[in-house]
């Protein structure tokens, strides 16, 4: 079943609020309409934040039954705006958000400490960035998520 805990008003939902949905029950609920809210999905997701016309929108997190995260902001159900993304390994995707790709400027922090930041085109490098790791850092351009050319400064180091 589900279970609703919050405002109505004239027999409308209304403000803050939490909806629990239990599998096996007889119920079906959309999630919450507006307002700030927090829903936990059937396939063990679960968000709180913003909602509007029945979809994430504004501030929030997102997060997936494997440990994935998603904390920023979000349009139409979509990421949007700034954020941040958390893979389960640990892994950090920073920057701004177009429906659901890094786009623009950029930065990941992978979980064993290697960075990069630089330009994203659909969530993958593409364009000038700077890749660090362990004591080397390699400056240039990406195309697609792969590394292009190198940039060389006055001396000739990479």
């Amino acid at each position: 079943g589900t279970c609703y805990m919050g405002k109505f008003e004239r027999d409308v939902l209304q403000g803050n609020g939490n909806v629990e949905h239990y599998s096996g029950g007889s119920t079906a609920m959309r999630p919450p309409f507006n307002g700030r809210n927090s829903f936990n999905f059937d396939n063990g997701s679960s968000y709180e934040g913003e909602w509007r016309n029945f979809l994430p929108d504004g501030y929030g997190t997102y997060i997936w039954p494997n440990g994935s995260k998603y904390v920023g902001f979000f349009e139409a159900g979509c990421f949007h705006g700034d954020g941040k993304l958390y893979d389960r390994n640990g892994t950090c995707y920073m920057g701004k958000f177009e429906r659901d790709v890094l786009q623009g400027n950029g930065n990941v922090e992978h979980y064993s400490g290697n960075k990069f930041q630089g330009n994203f085109l659909n969530s993958r490098a593409n364009g000038s960035g700077k890749y660090s790791f362990r004591k080397t850092v390699v400056e240039g351009v990406w195309e697609n998520g792969h590394f292009s050319t190198a940039r060389h400064d006055s001396e000739g180091s990479h």
